[in-house]
């Protein structure tokens, strides 16, 4: 076959072949992008936990949802082991388990007007290995609240009967609430902790 000059003779016979191969690179490397950026995006969604009453995937517009072992125990059921890696200043505790956080109130106990209550957290509850369990439901308004099984001792009532804590006013969606109340009675009648008689 004659060619005018190189320019064609080159194009005939190289072209169409480098342009199909740049194409398929071209193919490829976009469909990576495509692949890691999701993988990237899914990752750092799985590792943040936000919680809903529903014990099931709620889907995107609830934002995050609890991993599924916290998502299938039922009410006053035991999740497994998890690390109390931090008690924040509004006494919020953030729980780890299967490498995921969750961030929940204790249920029950009134952080606001029990004196030195973040203290007590922090010295009971930072960097231990708990169980938590949710009750009926597990939000109230928009937080999570949750007991803490230590040693499978109920922290929650171990609070109240030791005067480190005050019973929560708001009790009528608390499935223990009668142990909760005869633990606080106790710490009251021997003046422990918050009910100690102040000195004039």
């Amino acid at each position: 076959m004659y060619y005018d000059n190189k320019s064609a003779f080159y194009f005939k016979q190289y072209g169409i072949p480098a342009l199909a191969i740049i194409f398929s690179i071209m193919l490829v490397g976009g469909g990576l992008y495509v692949y890691f950026a999701s993988s990237t995006k899914n990752a750092s969604e799985q590792n943040m936990i936000v919680a809903s009453n529903e014990l099931k995937d709620v889907g995107e517009e609830s934002a995050l949802v609890l991993n599924d072992k916290l998502n299938d125990l039922k009410p006053l059921q035991q999740s497994d082991y998890g690390l109390i890696s931090e008690i924040k200043d509004d006494g919020k505790i953030v729980f780890i388990l299967d490498h995921k956080l969750i961030e929940f109130y204790l249920l029950g106990i009134d952080i606001e007007n029990s004196e030195g209550i973040i203290s007590n957290l922090r010295t009971d509850l930072q960097n231990k290995n708990v169980k938590i369990a949710f009750d009926q439901e597990k939000m109230i308004g928009s937080q999570l609240y949750a007991y803490v099984y230590i040693d499978n001792t109920l922290y929650n009532e171990s609070l109240l009967e030791n005067g480190k804590a005050k019973l929560k006013q708001d009790t009528s969606n608390i499935t223990l609430i009668s142990d909760l109340k005869q633990a606080q009675a106790y710490a009251k009648q021997l003046s422990k902790g918050v009910w100690a008689k102040k000195k004039n």
